[in-house]
C-alpha cells in the first residue's frame, strides 16, 4: 500500500522487487539471529525473547514509516484513537455509562466512526478516505480473490481431514533414517524448500521436525540444528503463488512483475539460499 503513495507508477515494479527482497532478507535475518548470537556469544535466546525482538523490530519498522510520510501520520494517529476507543471504556466501571454505550456499539461500529471521521479531514484538498474510490480503484479485487482462493487450497492440503500431512510423514521417516548426517542435511533442506513453495510453512515445519527430530537422535546431530535449518528453509518460498502470502500478492499482480519473471530469477536466488543456509547451518554448530 504504501508503494503507489509515494513511488511514480513507472518505477512500482523495481519498488515493489526491492520490497519483496527485504521481506525474505528480513525471513532469514529472522531466523538467523538466534543461533548466531549462541555461536557468536554463547548466548541462547529464549523463544519469548525471540518474539520479543520481532515485536519490537516490527513496531519500530511500522513507526518509522508512518513517521515518515504525511499519509501514514494520519493513519497512524487514526489507529490510536480506535485502540482508545476499545481500550479506554474496559477501564472504567461496569456500571458506567460511557463504558455500557461503546460495549454495546462494538468493533465495527468504533471503526465505521473512525472512517467517517478520516472522510471529512481533507490533505491537499482531498479527502484522506474516500470509500468511493477505495472500493473501486484502491482495492485490486482479482488480487483479494486470488489470495482466498489459493489460502483455501493450501489450508486444504495441510489439513489433517485430508491425510497429506500424515502420509508425508510416513514417507519421509524411512528415507531419513538410511541417510547420512550431511544427505540429512541435504534431505531435508531439498523437500522443507519444495513443499513449503505448494504449502503452509507452518505445516511443513510440523512434518519435517516430526520426520527427522528421532532420526537425528541416532546419527548424534544436535536437534536444535535441525529445527533451525527447517525454520530457515520454510522462508525460502516464494516461486510458487501458493508459497506466502507475499508471492501470492507477487504473482496476483501482473503490474508489478510477469509470472516468467518471477520463475527466471526464483530458481536461482532459492538455490543461492539454500547452499548458504545448509553452509550457514553446519558452521555455526561445528564450533
Amino acid at each position: 500500500a504504501l508503494v503507489p503513495d509515494v513511488v511514480p507508477q513507472e518505477q512500482h515494479s523495481i519498488a515493489n522487487s526491492y520490497l519483496s527482497f527485504a521481506i525474505g532478507l528480513g525471513s532469514v535475518i529472522a531466523a538467523g539471529t538466534a543461533p548466531f548470537l549462541n555461536w557468536a556469544f554463547g548466548y541462547q535466546m529464549s523463544v519469548k525473547a525471540q518474539f520479543v525482538m520481532a515485536a519490537l523490530a516490527f513496531s519500530l519498522a511500522m513507526i518509522w514509516t508512518c513517521v515518515t510520510t504525511k499519509e501514514r501520520k494520519i493513519a497512524l494517529i487514526s489507529l490510536a484513537v480506535l485502540i482508545l476507543l476499545i481500550v479506554v471504556p474496559s477501564v472504567l466501571p461496569a456500571t458506567n455509562p460511557i463504558r455500557i454505550f461503546f460495549d454495546q456499539m462494538g468493533l465495527t461500529i468504533k471503526a465505521l466512526i473512525v472512517f467517517m471521521v478520516l472522510s471529512l479531514i481533507r490533505v491537499d484538498e482531498k479527502p484522506v478516505f474516500n470509500f468511493a474510490q477505495l472500493a473501486t480503484k484502491g482495492i485490486p479485487w482479482n488480487m483479494v480473490m486470488m489470495v482466498v482462493g489459493i489460502y483455501c487450497f493450501v489450508g486444504t492440503l495441510g489439513s489433517e481431514a485430508t491425510g497429506i500431512s500424515a502420509f508425508l510423514g510416513k514417507v519421509f521417516t524411512p528415507m531419513f533414517s538410511n541417510a547420512s548426517v550431511l544427505m540429512l542435511f541435504v534431505l531435508v533442506l531439498v523437500i522443507t524448500i519444495c513443499l513449503t513453495n505448494f504449502m503452509i510453512n507452518m505445516v511443513v515445519a510440523v512434518i519435517m521436525i516430526s520426520a527427522t527430530i528421532p532420526v537425528a537422535a541416532t546419527l548424534g546431530v544436535v536437534p536444535l540444528q535441525i529445527v533451525y535449518l527447517i525454520t530457515i528453509s520454510c522462508t525460502i518460498a516464494f516461486m510458487l503463488p501458493s508459497a506466502s502470502a507475499a508471492s501470492c500478492i507477487l504473482f496476483a499482480n501482473t503490474e508489478w512483475v510477469r509470472a516468467k519473471d518471477v520463475y527466471k530469477y526464483s530458481v536461482p536466488t532459492i538455490i543461492m539460499m539454500a547452499i548458504v543456509a545448509l553452509v550457514w547451518n553446519i558452521v555455526i554448530f561445528s564450533f
